[in-house]
C-alpha cells in the first residue's frame, strides 16, 4: 500500500511539474507572439506613416503644377497674337523670325509665317522661364 501511495505521489508531483512546464512555455510562446505581433503592427505603422508622407509631398508636387500651369497659361495670353504687335513689343524676335533662313535677295516670311514660327515657340521659352 505504501508503494502505492508512493508511486501516485510521485505521479502527482510529475504531473504538477509538466503542467507548470506547460503553463511556462504556453505563457512564453504567448508573449512571444505579442511581441511579435506588437513589432508586425509597428513595421505596418512605419509603412503606413512613410506612404502618408510620400503622398502628402506627391499632393503638393501636383499642387505646384496645376499653379505654375495657371500662372503660364495667364502670362501666355498676354503674349502678342499679331505680327504687328509681335514687332512692336519684341522687335528682335519678330526681325529673326522674319528673315532668319531667308537668302539674300529673297523676300521676307509673310506675317502669318511669323506668327506661325512664333507660335511654334514653347511658352516658357516665350516667357523665358522654366
Amino acid at each position: 500500500m505504501k508503494q502505492m501511495l508512493d508511486a501516485i505521489s510521485k505521479a502527482k508531483q510529475q504531473l504538477e511539474t509538466n503542467v507548470d512546464n506547460t503553463i511556462a512555455a504556453a505563457k512564453q510562446a504567448a508573449e512571444s507572439a505579442v511581441t511579435t505581433g506588437t513589432d508586425a503592427l509597428q513595421q505596418a505603422q512605419q509603412s503606413i506613416d512613410q506612404t502618408a508622407a510620400a503622398l502628402e509631398a506627391w499632393q503638393a508636387a501636383i499642387a505646384g503644377l496645376g499653379t505654375s500651369g495657371a500662372l503660364t497659361a495667364n502670362a501666355l495670353k498676354d503674349l502678342p497674337r499679331t505680327a504687328q504687335l509681335l514687332a512692336e513689343e519684341m522687335p528682335t524676335l519678330a526681325r529673326r523670325l522674319q528673315t532668319a533662313g531667308i537668302r539674300i535677295g529673297e523676300e521676307p516670311r509673310l506675317d502669318t509665317d511669323v506668327m506661325g514660327l512664333f507660335n511654334k515657340i514653347p511658352g516658357t521659352s516665350k516667357l523665358k522661364a522654366s
